[in-house]
């Protein structure tokens, strides 16, 4: 239904810079709403959202004053109008692939965890036009699971790196699958260095406005 509500919108570009909009709503649903944003983005991007929604489009914290969330792009139009999908609470447990699954020697922990993923050309140098800022739902010392937009094939090293914070390490991919949101997401194991205790103690938490 048309609604104009006001938004917080944040994100992160693919360089890792953190941004913040104030907009408002055109329409809202259960399943996701539109929104007019003019920072630009990209379809398959994760961006935390703010809003008053109404009780009744809410699928967790129903008596909270703003609700609170994780939605991924779908649409884009020119004027900046842009489509989102909600992402429920429990996400990362309700859409883990079967295909996603290895054998690791560490148990990962389940979240939200911000990266600057990066793909690497053939010169060993960062590829500039290849990269974005994502999300990775599951996170363990040696690996992760992380949602992606980029073209990627199991083999491929990228570069993974911590969007504001100094962790950084080659990673390699282990597998590619779509999940049942048809997101896909990329399993991949560090090579240069562990993720490090305070990730894995919980997961990032947005910025403090």
């Amino acid at each position: 239904m048309s609604l104009s509500l006001p938004v917080r919108a944040q994100g992160y570009d693919p360089d890792g810079s953190p941004w913040v909009e104030m907009t408002t709503s055109a329409d809202a649903s259960v399943g996701g709403a539109a929104i007019e944003l003019q920072h630009p983005v990209r379809v398959g991007q994760v961006v935390h959202l703010q809003m008053p929604l109404p009780r009744r489009f809410r699928t967790f914290d129903p008596f909270a004053p703003a609700y609170r969330v994780y939605a991924v792009v779908r649409s884009r139009q020119p004027d900046g109008r842009t489509g989102f999908r909600f992402l429920p609470n429990d996400e990362p447990a309700r859409v883990s692939a079967p295909a996603l699954v290895e054998r690791r020697r560490e148990p990962r922990r389940d979240g939200a965890f911000v990266f600057v993923l990066r793909c690497i050309a053939e010169d060993g140098e960062l590829d500039s036009r290849r990269g974005e800022a994502t999300v990775a739902d599951n996170l363990g010392p040696g690996g992760a699971r992380i949602k992606t937009s980029l073209s990627l094939a199991r083999g491929d090293v990228v570069w993974v790196a911590e969007a504001g914070g100094p962790f950084r390490t080659r990673a390699e991919i282990r597998n590619v699958a779509v999940g049942r949101d048809g997101i896909a997401r990329v399993n991949v194991m560090f090579l240069d260095a562990p993720a490090p205790e305070r990730m894995l103690s919980g997961s990032l938490e947005p910025a403090p406005s």
